[in-house]
C-alpha cells in the first residue's frame, strides 16, 4: 500500500517484509528512496488485518483483532492505541484527515481522529438482512464512502455512505464473494472485484450504482 507521502507500508512476518500478503503477524514501514526495511511495528501478537495512510502520508493506522494503531511512519512508534470489538476489514482515512472509517463485524465505524474515538456507526441493510460489511473504498473527494458487504453465499451488497450525514444514501445486490473495492481518481466509478467459481470485475457507476460492466478476469487456462 502506497502512502502519499512515498512510504510503503506492507505486512511482515519475522521480520520479513512480505508485500501483498494480509493476515501476516506484524506490519513494517519501507522508504522508497532508501530501499532497506524501517521500523518494525509490533501488533501485539495478533494478524495484522488492514492499514491506511493519512492523507499527508505521516501516519499509518494498524488494524489487528481487537486493536487499531496509530503509527509514526518515520519512526515506526506507535502514537495512540484503540480496543476494538472483532476484526476491522478495512480501515480508511478522509482527506482532510478528520475521520476513520473502518468495517467492523456489526457495522461501519466512524473514528474521530482528535480524539481518537469512536463517535458512530451504522449497519448496513439490503431491505431483509443486515449484511457484514468486508471492503470499503473513499471517493477522491471525501463525500461518499462505498462499501461491500456479504450476509451469505448467495448475494452481496454494494453500499454508498454519505459521510457528512453518516447514512447510507444507495445500495444494489450483486453475485456473489467480494473481494476488493475501488474509486476511479475522476469519482466517477466504482470497481469491485468478486469470486465464487469465475472472478469478475464489476463496475458500477458512482453516483447510481447502476451496473456498466461485468468483466470475466478468470486466469486462461
Amino acid at each position: 500500500l502506497l502512502a502519499p507521502a512515498g512510504a510503503l507500508g506492507v505486512q511482515s512476518v519475522c521480520d520479513q517484509s512480505v508485500a501483498l500478503f494480509p493476515q501476516l503477524a506484524g506490519a513494517s514501514f519501507l522508504s522508497l528512496p532508501s530501499g532497506p526495511e524501517g521500523a518494525s511495528v509490533n501488533t501485539g501478537g495478533q494478524a495484522a488485518q488492514s492499514v491506511a495512510f493519512s492523507a499527508d502520508g505521516t501516519k499509518a493506522y494498524l488494524a489487528s483483532q481487537g486493536l487499531l494503531q496509530e503509527v509514526d511512519v518515520a519512526t515506526g512508534t506507535t502514537l495512540r492505541t484503540l480496543s476494538l470489538t472483532g476484526y476491522p476489514m478495512a480501515i480508511t482515512a478522509s482527506p482532510d484527515g478528520t475521520t476513520l472509517y473502518l468495517t467492523l463485524p456489526a457495522g461501519v465505524a466512524f473514528l474521530d481522529l482528535g480524539t481518537f474515538s469512536i463517535t458512530s456507526s451504522i449497519t448496513l441493510d439490503d431491505g431483509s438482512h443486515v449484511q457484514s460489511p468486508n471492503f470499503a473504498a473513499l471517493s477522491p473527494d471525501g463525500v461518499s464512502l462505498y462499501v461491500t458487504a456479504n450476509w451469505g453465499g448467495t448475494s452481496w451488497g454494494l453500499f454508498k455512505i454519505d459521510t457528512a450525514a453518516r447514512e447510507v444514501v444507495g445500495r444494489r445486490t450483486s453475485g456473489t464473494s467480494p473481494t476488493g473495492i475501488v474509486v476511479t481518481a475522476d469519482g466517477s466509478k466504482v470497481l469491485a472485484t468478486r469470486t465464487n467459481f469465475s472472478a469478475k470485475l464489476d463496475v458500477f457507476d458512482a453516483t447510481t450504482l447502476a451496473s456498466l460492466a461485468s468483466v470475466n478476469v478468470d486466469r486462461p487456462a
